[in-house]
């Protein structure tokens, strides 16, 4: 089949490629690619300008999936490639074919090599003084020899794993904290001697969305963090990750930055609050306008109140009392965000108007829900003329409730620390009338709103 690139590509990228959509489609959807719908094409172009920065229409990845035929079979190019790599975490797309490299060659190429024509053999009997066992022999410890190799790769490949629980490896930052945004931030990787490792396969996730990127040991990497909040840097060895460092951009109340979806290079801060009375904040459209925001598009405002408090992230109660956006450009589904930062990892909810089921999440430290794999309709709810969401944590078991009724319990493993601070995001202009943060461990209740400032 001709190709539809202009890259000469052989049919072992399409070996590679298929093996990349099928990551995804483990990850994106438990759903075979072949059931997929304009609506999870939709999604993933969605997930994939979240997470990778790099916006590939629906019918680009329709043609790559195989939804679309065509009379030619479509490649994509490096940046398209390199942003799927780094949705199923890894760097870039050389990196994933490397790891892939060693795997069985693609049946399309093993019907294409045709081996070399022999000459005619005439048949003889074997030579005599040559028992069969001798064969079984040789077959004996080519049979050992193979095993010896596999077992040496997978050491090469899990050892520098298995060997870092004891914090043999580390991730080095020079400056995680402060309370400057944007911040530029400088990562080291520490690697000390009689440790075997391959130098081209460590990477680092920043935690803020933006692609993976390879680091070498020893090498400095500077990162800029855009937006006030904690984020959870990790870095990883093989895809395994091997450790994590909190990068930390505090605030000194509340602050609003407006960003675009269709966007991502850049965000906007908002250098005014509007600050209604008993203490509610909101932003006025032209203050969003004069921020940059092309207003008659998708847009999301981030609250954010990013200040360590003394409160346990596994124990607490948090209430936000908010009124999302009336339908307008680019919001349908009238979205509110709450995210509690903790020390080591997060907890986020995300609510929306009914209907709008597939695209809600939510995320507990260890424990996730995503509209796409699971029936997420509990948190559901039209808020255009205002609710109030409650979320509680006891001892690591989750309950939240919307206008006061209980939608939805579960619990999750990993300890979050303390709380670190609070965000929420509303989709077009959204309005927070109460942030309330109780202490489950003393009962003391900590009113967030009235520590309110303009930027």
């Amino acid at each position: 089949m001709p190709l539809d690139n202009g890259q000469g590509e052989t049919p072992f990228s399409f070996y590679y490629l298929d093996i990349c959509c099928h990551q995804i489609q483990l990850k994106f959807n438990s759903k075979p690619i072949q059931e997929w719908t304009n609506t999870d094409y939709l999604r993933l172009k969605d997930v994939l300008l979240q997470q990778t920065d790099v916006a590939i229409s629906p019918n680009t990845l329709k043609r790559i999936f195989g939804k679309l035929r065509t009379s030619s079979r479509y490649y994509p190019q490096k940046a398209t490639r390199d942003a799927l790599a780094a949705y199923i975490d890894y760097p870039d797309w050389e990196s994933f074919v490397a790891v892939h490299a060693q795997k069985e060659k693609a049946p399309a190429i093993a019907e294409e090599i045709q081996p070399p024509a022999r000459e005619a053999e005439t048949w003889a009997p074997a030579k005599p003084g040559r028992p069969a066992i001798q064969y079984y022999g040789l077959a004996f410890t080519g049979l050992l020899i193979i095993i010896m190799i596999i077992f040496l790769v997978k050491s090469n490949l899990n050892g520098l794993a298995a060997n870092n629980p004891q914090g043999k490896v580390h991730l080095i930052c020079q400056n995680p904290e402060g309370e400057t945004t944007p911040r530029s931030v400088v990562f080291r990787l520490e690697v000390p001697p009689g440790i075997n490792y391959s130098a081209e396969q460590f990477s680092i996730d920043f935690g803020d969305g933006k692609p993976v990127k390879k680091i070498r040991p020893g090498e400095l990497m500077t990162h800029y963090y855009e937006v006030p909040g904690r984020y959870y840097t990790l870095l990883k060895y093989k895809q395994q990750p091997l450790d994590t460092l909190p990068v930390y951009l505090k605030t000194a109340g509340w602050t609003a930055t407006a960003f675009m979806p269709t966007d991502t290079t850049r965000v906007y801060p908002i250098e005014h609050l509007d600050i209604l009375p008993a203490g509610a904040i909101t932003v006025n459209t032209a203050n969003v306008y004069h921020s940059g925001i092309d207003t008659g598009h998708t847009f999301y405002v981030d609250f954010i109140n990013a200040r360590p408090l003394a409160v346990s992230a596994d124990n607490f109660e948090l209430t936000v009392t908010g009124q999302t956006s009336e339908n307008r450009p680019g919001v349908r589904c009238s979205q509110m965000n709450v995210t509690v930062y903790g020390e080591k990892t997060r907890h986020w909810l995300v609510v929306m108007k009914p209907g709008c089921e597939a695209f809600i999440n939510a995320g507990f430290a260890d424990w996730l829900g995503d509209g796409l794999s699971t029936d997420m309709s509990a948190l559901s709810a039209d808020l255009t003329k205002g609710g109030t969401i409650r979320l509680s944590i006891i001892d690591k078991k989750v309950t939240i409730f919307i206008n006061e009724k209980e939608v939805l319990k579960t619990a999750y493993q990993q300890p979050a620390g303390n709380i670190y601070g609070v965000a929420v995001r509303f989709s077009g202009i959204g309005k927070i009338g109460e942030v309330t943060l109780k202490n489950l461990l003393n009962q003391q209740e900590i009113p967030l709103l009235a520590s309110t400032e303009s930027r």
